[in-house]
């Protein structure tokens, strides 16, 4: 059994790992990164989902006006009540000073013909900060791990972590297989969670194969609180010919939603008074379904149609905008700014949204909540940090578009300072005991014989998370959704392992199975509905419910408490 050794682990290679691993080795600490999938290429940052990206920076450009403290009300009012205040003050107070730097190590950000700024006006915000960048988060990714490896941090890749190794409640290692199913162990001082999210629970999603929510579980089996898991960014995106955001900002053309036969059915499930013209304008100015606003009847209507059976042959609904004269008369709207990016895109994908049906699903997005850390990005656990769509705080019931890449840059930066810092006094703790027993777990799975492969019970958890936890959520689904993840539990006896990659698979589905866990126990406490938590059975927000839902480990049992 191979053991390595370094002063700080990071686990992942996203926008917030990469800022991490960047800040901790430039604080003269031996840094190591181990990435699950191909350097560069995987999480969420690096997904490309969509043709154009955000990133919000209260830096008065565009609007002289505006400044951190509205840039921080706007946090809190999407929240709902869900930050954390000290955090998202610390978003807002550091998000200019992030944008600058993260110009200046290369990302190139959207100027117009006089070499201004265009900055828009993104989700739940009252302002236009948020500055534009092709091609998502793929930039940011680009620049950062050029100067990762510049700065020394070695990189393994094609890796998964499978463990954090803690003692006295502070993290001192990790195990982890390679691509070969070899296992080894790494001493370190501090670790660095920054694996992204949960996308793969769900059937349809956005995020690239290797998110599995492994951040979640490994701070979890780690002893490290969770909160906010309730909360969940999902909204319409293509399914065919490519997988993609669908831009809000074409609502408002007002196309036919069609099912597999080619019917309208949004009257079957709409109010008979409800204003089509205003539901899709108000619809058009944001991307993830909130049922803070009444237009989130429109993703519920195509959730139930979806659900009735009559979805497309790829998982979606049609979209016919041949009637809409779409692009006309849309002078000095979101639709007039953003239009001719899109009309771009869809040409390049070979569809003229004139002649052709556009082919959308919901798709799950990303977390808003994740691991509690502080000010920090420390966990619970001592020694333990996270950044990125894993930790808890910045955000809440919703958040603000354009603000998950400036957090992942933010408290990236924060968790590697402060790592690099704090390992200063300490030394490398004895992992041998440790390390032999989870070698011994680790054989154990290597040698299963039974009769079922991995992928066909991951399959039948993505199948029941998008239909139970997606959009539509309430008592009867969610629970049976908990019997669906405990009947798969009881299978994993009988997994047959054949081959490295269906190892890493047996460490996959116990972790979507953790984190499916703790995303419908969460869903089903919460008895009200707040931002991207819907309960049909508690259509209403209450003030009671102004409190976080907690997750912890107690021995073998998972803790939920509401504080």
């Amino acid at each position: 059994m191979e053991m390595k050794q370094c002063d700080v682990l990071v686990v992942g290679s996203g926008g917030a790992a990469l800022k991490a691993a960047l800040t901790a080795s430039e604080h003269g600490a031996d840094t190591l990164l181990i990435t699950k999938g191909k350097y560069g290429l995987c999480g969420a940052t690096a997904s490309g989902v969509a043709e154009t990206g955000g990133f919000c920076s209260a830096d008065g450009e565009t609007d002289p006006e505006d400044n951190p403290d509205i840039f921080y009300n706007d946090i809190i009012e999407a929240g709902r009540g869900m930050c954390d205040p000290s955090l998202a003050r610390l978003l807002a107070d550091k998000s200019a000073e992030t944008f600058y730097e993260t110009e200046k190590l290369g990302v190139q950000f959207d100027r117009d013909e006089k070499g201004h700024y265009i900055q828009k006006k993104s989700c739940f915000t009252s302002k236009p900060r948020m500055h534009m960048l092709q091609r998502h988060g793929m930039q940011i990714v680009e620049v950062l791990k050029k100067h990762v490896i510049e700065n020394g941090v070695r990189i393994i890749e094609q890796t998964m972590v499978t463990d954090i190794i803690t003692k006295n409640n502070r993290a001192v290692g990790a195990a982890a297989i390679n691509e070969d199913g070899e296992f080894f162990v790494v001493q370190a001082k501090a670790v660095i969670l920054g694996t992204g999210g949960a996308g793969q629970l769900f059937q349809y999603n956005l995020s690239t194969p290797e998110m599995t929510g492994d951040g979640y579980a490994l701070g979890y089996r780690a002893g490290a609180e969770l909160k906010n898991m309730e909360f969940l960014q999902m909204g319409e995106g293509f399914v065919y010919p490519f997988t993609n955001i669908f831009h809000p900002w074409a609502w408002p053309l007002q196309p036919k939603v069609l099912n597999s036969d080619g019917e309208e059915f949004l009257e079957k499930y709409l109010p008979r008074n409800i204003n089509y013209t205003d539901l899709f304008n108000v619809r058009g100015t944001y991307y993830p379904f909130s049922c803070n606003k009444e237009s989130f009847l429109l993703d519920v209507a195509i959730k139930k149609e979806m659900l009735s059976g009559k979805m497309t042959e790829h998982g979606g609904v049609y979209l016919d905008f041949s009637e809409s004269g779409a692009g006309a008369d849309s002078e000095g709207t979101e639709l007039a700014n953003m239009w001719p990016h899109m009309n771009q895109w869809l040409k390049s994908k070979g569809i003229d949204i004139k002649t052709e049906k556009l082919e959308v699903g919901l798709m799950f997005h990303a977390v808003n909540g994740g691991l509690c850390i502080n000010e920090c990005a420390k966990t619970t656990v001592d020694m333990l940090y996270a950044a990125g769509e894993g930790a808890a705080g910045p955000h809440g019931a919703d958040r603000v578009g354009g603000g998950m890449l400036l957090t992942c840059q933010v408290f990236g930066k924060i968790a590697g300072e402060n790592a690099a810092e704090n390992i200063k006094n300490i030394s490398f703790e004895d992992i041998t005991k440790e390390a032999d027993r989870l070698n011994g777990v680790h054989k154990e799975i290597a040698g299963k014989k039974g009769d079922i492969h991995p992928d066909e019970l991951i399959n039948i958890i993505r199948q029941s998370m998008w239909e139970t936890v997606m959009i539509v959520r309430n008592e009867e689904t969610l629970k049976r959704n908990l019997n669906v993840l405990k009947e798969v539990n009881d299978q994993v006896k009988n997994l047959k392992i054949e081959s490295a990659q269906e190892i890493r698979k047996y460490y996959e589905l116990k972790n979507m199975l953790l984190v499916g866990e703790m995303i419908t126990r969460a869903c089903l406490t919460r008895k009200e509905s707040r931002g991207s938590h819907y309960r049909e059975d508690y259509p209403e927000s209450s003030d009671e419910w102004l409190k976080f839902i907690k997750i912890h480990k107690d021995h073998d049992d998972m803790a939920v408490s509401v504080l």
